[in-house]
This record gives structure tokens, C-alpha cells and sequence, in this order.
């Protein structure tokens, strides 16, 4: 959000093969190639950010990835320099979480 104009940002969620997938899209200015396996690490921050100082401890990404997997889901990311970015996760519906268990 902090990136994005107001209105950028599109929420999906879609049931699809025994998992919910949400996916947050936007428009903002995209992440480098090269930075995109490093984006769920603790503390990473993308360097290339003038417009708007980095304010954050660089751990937000990294929780959601924590929380994501402690429930048994993926998460993960795609982008487009200048055009903007896909975060997605998957969560297994809750028939299919309690047979794991």
C-alpha cells in the first residue's frame, strides 16, 4: 500500500484445488528481478526506493511468509518493473487442512 496510488490495488480471492488463493495485485512500481528472492527475508529492504524513505523494520513480508506456512499455505510474489506487482498465498480450505492434521 504504501506504494501504490490510491485506487491501485485489486484483492482476489479464489477457491481452486483444496486451497484458497488470495492474491493481492497492484500498481506500483514493481520489484527488480534480482530482488525478488530475497523479498520474504527478514529485514530485506528494496534499495532503490527515492520516492518514499523505507520506514519499516523489513520484517512484515517475512511474518506473513512465517504465518502463511505455519498454516500449511504458500506465498509468494510476481513482478513487473513499472508496472507493478502479484502477491499471492494459498491456504488449505479448512476440509482439507483438518484430514493433515
Amino acid at each position: 500500500l504504501k506504494f501504490t496510488v490510491q485506487g491501485g490495488i485489486t484483492l482476489r480471492a479464489v477457491p481452486a484445488d483444496g486451497v484458497l488463493r488470495i492474491e493481492v495485485e497492484d500498481t506500483g512500481p514493481g520489484i527488480p528481478p534480482a530482488e525478488l528472492d530475497r523479498i520474504f527475508d527478514k529485514y530485506f529492504h528494496i534499495k532503490r526506493r527515492k520516492e518514499k524513505p523505507e520506514h519499516g523494520f523489513g520484517l512484515g513480508l517475512a511474518f506473513c511468509k512465517a504465518a502463511v506456512e505455519e498454516h500449511g499455505g504458500r506465498i509468494g510474489v510476481v513482478s513487473d518493473v513499472g508496472k507493478g506487482s502479484i502477491f499471492w498465498m494459498e491456504l488449505p480450505l479448512a476440509a482439507e487442512a483438518a484430514l493433515t492434521r
